[in-house]
């Protein structure tokens, strides 16, 4: 729960100021657009738009990997997003 919230207040953050997401391109920040993404995904109405939001959640937690491999955030952020393409006809 206290990781929704997290990605909410990111959310909100990025949504007030959209060059803080351009100017802090660190692993964390990488990492926690790469959830918002995610989030975005999960509540998207069709599956294309779940499909586009998952695959930039992808895109981000690589980006954040190869800035740093020894960061967690950024491990469970691709993880959410490969999980979530595989469960789209799934489940």
């Amino acid at each position: 729960m206290k990781l929704l919230a997290v990605i909410m207040i990111l959310s909100t953050a990025l949504a007030i100021d959209p060059a803080m997401a351009a100017s802090k391109q660190t692993v964390e920040a990488l990492s926690a657009q790469s959830l918002v993404a995610c989030q975005e995904g999960r509540v998207a109405q069709d599956r294309e738009m779940r499909l586009v939001h998952y695959q930039h959640a992808e895109a981000l937690a690589m980006q954040a990997l190869e800035m740093g491999d020894q960061h967690a955030e950024a491990h469970f952020a691709l993880f959410c997003s490969l999980g979530e393409q595989l469960r789209l006809d799934g489940e």
